[in-house]
């Protein structure tokens, strides 16, 4: 099996030489991500990952971002500034990582020290 890396950054740089038409600023994502995955490639043993069965593609990552992401946010007629965006998905994550309990607990105790300055445990000695 050949070094899947090398072949996807030969592939990656193709799409400077092959006529692909890419606006400016996906040229520049292109070239930090060649660049990355230069940079990766032999601490990341994808052949021996391979050969013992870890998933190598984006399949479950892209599932997680569509599950999260998209199946709330990207509803019809929906539009979304970027820090209400940010604060849906914020909750949305607690929520589905079953953590709603101990971040309500959290922003508690952060929104007493942001109040009164100081933790709510001193407040409650006192």
């Amino acid at each position: 099996m050949a070094n899947d890396v090398s072949t996807v950054i030969r592939g990656l740089k193709q799409s400077f030489t092959k006529g692909v038409r890419l606006k400016p600023i996906k040229k520049e994502t292109l070239k930090k991500v060649i660049g990355y995955l230069e940079g990766v490639r032999n601490r990341i043993p994808y052949e021996e990952w391979y050969a013992v069965g870890y998933p190598i593609g984006t399949g479950s990552v892209e599932g997680a971002c569509r599950h999260l992401v998209e199946d709330r946010m990207g509803r019809a007629g929906m539009k979304w500034k970027p820090t209400g965006a940010q604060a849906v998905l914020n909750l949305r994550s607690v929520t589905e990582n079953g953590e709603v309990d101990e971040f309500t607990k959290f922003r508690i105790k952060r929104e007493h020290e942001r109040l009164y300055g100081r933790s709510l445990i001193e407040g409650l000695a006192v």
